[in-house]
């Protein structure tokens, strides 16, 4: 789906994007976290040079909402990607009440 957010008479709210390597998942403006959920994936940021080695994606984040997006390859981690046609990054929903 495209970023954006959408809002409901009843208050919910939704928001969707695209989010680099260690920056903030963002909440709807009027809502705390104890508000909100959130979940991020995978949406460019595919592996790396060396398919031999690779040990997979990584769409996480903290306590803080920060958020780790890249993947391992040769034990190292690596944000975003190395390829030029791609952001790197991956997609957030926060959905809150």
């Amino acid at each position: 789906c495209q970023s954006g957010t959408w809002r409901r008479a009843s208050g919910s709210t939704v928001l969707t994007g695209k989010i680099a390597n260690g920056q903030q998942i963002p909440l709807p403006s009027g809502f705390s976290a104890s508000q909100c959920t959130w979940s991020v994936s995978n949406a460019e940021n595919p592996h790396g040079w060396k398919p031999n080695y690779f040990a997979g994606s990584v769409a996480t984040y903290d306590a803080n909402r920060i958020v780790k997006c890249g993947f391992y390859d040769e034990y190292n981690f690596y944000g975003g990607t190395h390829r030029t046609d791609l952001s790197g990054k991956c997609s957030y929903i926060v959905v809150c009440q």
